[in-house]
C-alpha cells in the first residue's frame, strides 16, 4: 500500500521501507507501481527516492514523475473504503482510542495500545512505534493507520507489521514476548506502526499548506 505524500521538490508516495529491497538511508529507483482500483500497473517515476529502515520508522519516498498520476487526500482501502485525511500526530492521540487500518487487504478498526514502544526484531530495534490491535496480514504493509476523532480524520502512521516482542517501559509495559505463539502470527493480535511525525521528519516531507 502507499500514502501521498510531497518532500521538498516532488510528491510521492509514501511505501514501507521492508518491503524495497535496499539499505537504509541510500536512494533507489523505483519505475511502476500497480492500482488496485483500476486493476492495473503505471510507470510511476524516474527520479530517485529515499529510504529509512530502522531508528524510527520503516518506510520510504517514491517521488512522482509520471505526469498521468495526481496525488490527493484521500485514503482508500481494499474494499472501496475511502476517506479525507489530514495529517496528524500519533502524540496527539490518547492511549484506547480507536485507530483503523486502510489496508490492500484490510480494512478495519484497533485500539491505540501504546505510542512509545520499542520494537526487538532479529536484526534491527524500532523505537517510538506504535503498537495497536486493528486487523492485518501479509501485504498490508504501508497501509495508513488513520485516527478518527475531533473535526477530521488524521494519519498518524504507516502500518509495518505484526509484533512479538516489545517493550514501552514510558507507558508502564516491559518487555512482552510472544514468540513461538498464536499471538506471533502475520495475522496476530499486536500491530506495530510507524509514527506519521516520524516519517515526516526522517523522509523530510511537507505537510498539505506548505505545498
Amino acid at each position: 500500500m502507499a500514502i501521498g505524500a510531497r518532500d521538498q521538490h516532488r510528491s510521492g508516495i509514501v511505501v514501507a521501507a521492508h518491503s524495497i529491497e535496499i539499505k537504509s538511508g541510500e536512494t533507489f529507483q523505483i519505475h511502476n507501481i500497480t492500482s488496485k482500483k483500476h486493476n492495473s500497473t503505471k510507470f510511476l517515476s524516474d527520479a530517485h527516492g529515499i529510504l529509512y529502515k530502522g531508528g524510527t520508522v520503516d518506510a520510504a519516498f517514491i517521488p512522482i514523475t509520471e505526469a498521468g498520476i495526481t496525488i490527493g487526500n484521500n485514503v482508500r482501502a481494499h474494499n472501496g473504503t475511502e476517506t479525507e485525511v489530514a495529517w496528524g500526530r500519533l502524540a496527539d492521540v490518547e492511549r484506547l482510542q480507536d485507530i483503523t487500518i486502510y489496508g490492500w487487504f484490510n480494512n478495519g478498526p484497533g485500539y491505540l495500545l501504546f505510542k512509545n514502544a520499542t520494537e526487538f526484531t532479529g536484526h534491527s530495534t524500532f523505537h517510538n512505534m506504535g503498537i495497536g490491535t486493528y486487523p492485518s496480514q501479509l501485504g498490508d504493509s504501508g497501509s495508513a493507520i488513520v485516527y478518527h476523532g475531533g473535526d477530521a480524520a488524521t494519519i498518524v502512521g504507516v502500518h509495518r507489521g505484526s509484533v512479538c516482542t516489545f517493550e514501552s517501559l514510558s507507558e508502564y509495559q516491559p518487555k512482552l514476548d510472544v514468540n513461538g505463539t498464536e499471538w506471533c502470527l502475520p495475522n496476530s493480535y499486536y500491530k506495530v506502526f510507524s509514527a506519521w511525525e516520524n516519517v515526516e521528519n526522517e523522509l523530510n516531507l511537507m505537510r498539505p499548506g506548505w505545498w
